[in-house]
Order: C-alpha cells, then structure tokens, then sequence
C-alpha cells in the first residue's frame, strides 16, 4: 500500500475502533489503529512541508495558492510524490473477514467503501492455502 492509501484510509480506521468486537481482534485494530495513525501525522507534516515549499513560506505561515499558478501546480505535484511512497507498515497478519466475523452484531456495521479503503490493509491466505470452493461450501 502506498502513503495515499494510509492517508485515505484514517476515517475508516476511526469508525472501525469505535465498532464493538471481540477482545481479542479489538486489542489487534487498536496496536494497528496507533500504527496507522502516527503515520498518517507523518504524512500530514510531509503534505504541510510540501505546501510551505512550493509557496516559500516559513512554518506558521498562512498559505494559499492562485488555482492555476505556478506554485499551485508545484505542491500538487509534491503531494501527489508523497502519497505515490510505498508505506513501510506491516499488513495486518489476519483477513479483514475475521474482523467482520468478530464484529459484535448489535447495529455494528461498516459501509462497503468503508471495506474497500481498510482491505488492502489485511493479510489474506495465499490460493494455495484457500480451500477448495466445494469444501468452502460445506
């Protein structure tokens, strides 16, 4: 996954943590939840620097941009370089359907972009080890 999709992905990690599951799948979101968002305050600083640069200006200072300009084409491109790096965060080592199935079902729910933007987060079995789609169905 890439910084963009870590960057995307924060509001999704924060309504996740605020879904009741199982202790034991809840403690694995939590140490993730702290994983994704230091890095998501690491990504912020960088998207701030990026903005201060392309507009000269010195940290603190009020920047804005001419839509169109010069300057306003170079911090696109500056951000749009941080958020295409690679993130150095691990996946989580279990799939995104054990969490579905840990989810407490008392009104928990999570919206299908809400999946979508936590999926590529998760480990998932290699085809190998899936099970045959006949024993899946059993």
């Amino acid at each position: 996954m890439n910084c963009g999709e870590v960057h995307r992905s924060i509001q999704a990690w924060r309504k996740l943590s605020g879904v009741a599951m199982k202790p034991a799948i809840a403690l694995k979101i939590l140490r993730y939840t702290r994983l994704i968002t230091a890095e998501w305050k690491d990504i912020e600083k960088l998207k701030m620097e990026a903005i201060r640069r392309a507009a000269g200006a010195p940290e603190g200072k009020s920047v804005t941009f001419e839509s169109g300009s010069l300057e306003h084409a170079e911090c696109i491109s500056r951000i749009d370089g941080i958020m295409a790096v690679e993130s150095t965060l691990p996946l989580l080592s279990f799939d995104l359907d054990s969490v579905i199935l840990a989810l407490d079902e008392k009104g928990n729910s999570l919206s299908v972009s809400d999946l979508a933007i936590l999926e590529p987060f998760f480990q998932y079995p290699e085809p190998s080890e899936a099970l045959p789609a006949e024993e899946a169905v059993a």
